[in-house]
């Protein structure tokens, strides 16, 4: 299941009794720790450097929470994990339209210029995240042994993006 919308990720979220809505937006509990979706990624529409830097700060949280259950850090959880990569992929499935010519540069971002000049690249990685994701978060429910698998394989995609297309500001 893919989800249309990060409103369609949210109303899923809290069904599953991991997520409530607080003053500033989404609030999540996947690893026992809490987090928020900041909710002004949606008062912002006009800012895909914005957007795209809250789409990674949840890709992020949720790849800590799995990384941390695959790692054995944490006791696995099999719905706790299905939904940090349901997040994953919700973000992927929006995520390449967020780079308009028009945001190569500003807003800090840390979006290299090969983006632009290897968009079809670019895109197919988004697209392999996409489909690992989903993937992941089908196994989720076969044991840590079938996730991990599927967890590796998204992070690799994760991975080879970032080494491409990020540049790295030192904050």
């Amino acid at each position: 299941m893919k989800f249309k919308s990060i409103a369609t990720m949210s109303i899923a979220l809290v069904s599953l009794g991991f997520v409530g809505f607080g003053a500033r937006g989404l609030v999540a509990n996947l690893s026992g720790g809490v987090t928020t979706v900041k909710a002004d990624t949606m008062t912002k529409p006009d800012d895909p450097i914005h957007a795209r830097q809250e789409m990674m700060e949840t890709v992020g949280f949720a790849t800590k929470t799995a990384g941390a259950m695959v790692k054995g850090k944490v006791p696995y959880d099999a719905k706790k994990a299905e939904l940090a990569m349901r997040a994953i992929n919700a973000v992927a499935y929006g995520f390449g339209h967020k780079f308009p010519v028009n945001s190569k540069t500003g807003g800090d971002t840390e979006a290299k210029e090969e983006i632009w000049s290897e968009l079809d690249n670019f895109n197919h990685l988004i697209h392999e995240m996409e489909e690992h994701s989903e993937k992941a978060a089908k196994a989720a429910s076969g044991g840590l042994e079938a996730f991990k698998v599927e967890f590796v394989n998204t992070v690799k995609y994760c991975k080879q993006c970032h080494k491409k297309y990020r540049d790295k500001k030192k904050k």
